[in-house]
This record gives structure tokens, sequence and C-alpha cells, in this order.
């Protein structure tokens, strides 16, 4: 969907929305100046920003951070349109191949940066741009390793680089590969040197495209930099910039005995007190978390009971004493001096944190605030 029709889904819900999630913009800011400041100047920065930014709103964040970075990289041409209707002007590729004509020639007119993986497709390229009387900018897509998609042998590269040559309507300007694992760093070390393979060809034959194969953790490292990395997760699994939190329904008692939720999923073996909290998997997918999870309310990790339902989960708060209805549990995040991390989520719910973050729906409010401590300068999305 189209992040517009989107951010229109987003004003419709805005006065029912009881789940939100709260980034601290300068906690991003703060990491794309040290990952700048540890790979040196001359290391341009792209920030991926595909799937809705992994869930985080993809305008907002792009206009949040437009000026820190060099470029941004998303999966889709319609992500691509989305960030130009915008009037988000810095560099665009499109990672993901896009294979149709029609999505192609929407490219080009939004002088996003084309993925291309072989010599038909550069030629299909030059052929659309050569009919809008324009010049198409390609990244050329290696496969080093990660055998899901990209040229795989040096031969079928050289045939890419001789269509270039002859492609009057198609500027080189990147060459890119993707890492199967940046946790391990022998397999970055192999594929790094296969990727270098294709860099010095290339050069060889006269080119100088942006070279670029870091992404995730492997960014930090300055040996896999080349000239630009791709700060995807990094940007949004930090810790203390994101708070994912619901608002306190309703406070329920159950006497030792009694059953809370569908299914009867949790019994109670007290008399107990059992906050009704408004995140549900309506709004992020942590059905999971049902009977194993916890959230923070006052400040205090308190356990999910019961099975989670599409608009709200129950959290067991026996032991505060506070009065709670209308305050906030946060599923994320920090409250008081504890905190639970989005990866601690996910290793609960047996993923990783990039399906937890995307999977956020629409009925979510995103606030971005210039710092944690200023609600004043808090930046809707809409």
């Amino acid at each position: 969907m189209c992040l517009i029709n989107y951010e229109h889904s987003i004003r419709f819900w805005e006065e029912w929305i009881i789940a939100k999630l709260t980034v601290c913009v300068k906690s991003i800011r703060e990491l794309i100046g040290s990952r700048k400041e540890k790979l040196g100047g001359s290391v341009k920065i792209c920030a991926v920003v595909k799937a809705n930014a992994y869930g985080f709103g993809m305008v907002q964040v792009a206009k949040s951070i437009e000026r820190d970075v060099d470029y941004f990289a998303v999966a889709r041409v319609s992500e691509l349109e989305c960030l130009r209707r915008a009037r988000i002007a810095k560099p665009v590729v499109i990672l993901s191949r896009v294979s149709k004509d029609v999505d192609i020639a929407k490219a080009i007119r939004s002088s996003g940066e084309i993925a291309v993986q072989s010599a038909e497709d550069l030629r299909k390229v030059n052929r659309i741009a050569s009919a809008m009387k324009t010049i198409a900018k390609v990244h050329i897509k290696v496969d080093t390793g990660m055998n899901r998609f990209g040229v795989k042998s040096m031969v079928d590269f050289k045939k890419i680089l001789g269509e270039c040559k002859k492609s009057f309507n198609v500027d080189f300007v990147g060459l890119f590969s993707h890492f199967a694992c940046a946790s391990d760093e022998k397999s970055m070390e192999r594929q790094s040197s296969r990727f270098e393979e294709f860099v010095r060809e290339a050069k060889r034959q006269g080119f100088s495209p942006t070279c670029h194969i870091a992404s995730s953790k492997a960014s930090s490292n300055p040996k896999f930099a080349f000239d630009m990395v791709r700060l995807g997760i990094d940007l949004y699994e930090l810790d203390g910039a994101i708070n994912f939190s619901g608002e306190i329904l309703d406070i329920r008692k159950l006497c030792r005995g009694e059953a809370i939720g569908y299914d009867g999923a949790f019994v109670a073996k007290r008399d107990m007190r059992v906050a009704v909290v408004g995140i549900g998997y309506g709004d992020i997918a942590v059905r999971r978390l049902s009977n194993c999870g916890q959230v923070l309310i006052g400040g205090q990790k308190c356990n999910i009971v019961g099975n989670i339902c599409m608009d709200c989960l129950f959290a067991d708060v026996t032991d505060l004493d506070e009065d709670l209805a209308g305050k906030d549990a946060v599923l994320f995040g920090s409250q008081g001096k504890n905190s639970i991390s989005v990866c601690e989520v996910a290793e609960k719910c047996d993923t990783i944190s990039y399906e937890i973050l995307s999977s956020m729906t629409g009925r979510v409010k995103r606030e971005f605030n210039l710092c944690k401590s200023s609600q004043e300068n808090t930046e809707r999305e809409n």
C-alpha cells in the first residue's frame, strides 16, 4: 500500500488509537553521526527505509534524517514514489529487482536508481529510458554468496559492463551485494573478497560506481565499508530510542480459580488484579507472548497472562499498589529504571526484531520526538 493512503488511514484512526510507538529522533541521528565518525568522512551513509521504515513510518523517518544521510534505499517502486511525493530529494536506490516495463518507467520518472542483474535487464532499462528521452541510473547487483539475486559469474558481469558501454541512456552509478550472515566474520570476509573482484573489474574497465555491501551490524566495520554502507535495522532497534506502549483500559479482579481471556488459557492460582492493556496482535504481531511475555507498568516488569487478543492483552498487576487505569504499559522500551528490548520480545516470539517492528499496523500511532524528554516537540506522522 502506498504510504500516502496509509497516512490517510492513520488520520482516520487517530481518535481511537490506544497503542503508540514513540521514537527519539536524536538517538537515531546520534547513531548516524557516530557511524560516520567511525567510518570516515569519505564513506556515504544509506538509510534503508523499506517496508515503511521497518514499521516506523517511512516518510517521517526520511524527513527526520534526510540531512544526515547521503542515500535512501527501498525495495519497491511504490516506496520510491511515496518518498518523492513527500518531497524527499536525496538519491534513492531500489534494492530489489524491477522487472516490469511499467515499473521501470515509474522508477525512472521518480529519479530512482534501479538494480539490474543481467545484460538483458540493462538493455530493457536503456530501451525504456531512451523512449522517455532521459538517462536512467542503475546499480548492478552481484551475488557473492547470498544466492538471492544478482549476477554470479565474472563472465556475465563483463557482459553487463559491455552493455553499459553501448547503452547511452543508462548511467552505471552503483555496484552492490549483500552479506548472507552479518554475525559470521569469516563468511563476510569471503563475500567481501569476492565482491572486491567485481569492483576491480568495473574499475579496470573505466567505471567508478559507488560500491556497497555492508548493511546491518556489518556497517560498523570499516574493512567492509567500501564507498557506502546501508543502515537498516541498526536505526530502528536502538536501546533508548523507541518505546511501544499501550493504554491501560481497565483493572479486573480475579478470584482464585477464575480464568481470563480466550480459551481460559490462564487460571488464577490466587486472588489477582489484572490490567487490560490496549495492545493486541491487531497492532503488532506478538500473540506468541501469551502467558510468557512481560510489559512494563509503573516501572515494574509484569507478566502477561492469558491469550493475547486482537485488541488487548492482560498483565498481572497484583503486586502494584498505585492507581493504574489510564496509564501506559510498555511492550518494549523503557519505563522508570527498567527496560525491555525489542530483541527480547522477538526472542520470546521465536522470531527476529525485523518481523516484530515491521508488523506494526496502521492503527499504531507513530510519534517522533526531537529528544526523549521534550514531549512538546513531538512530530506526528500525519
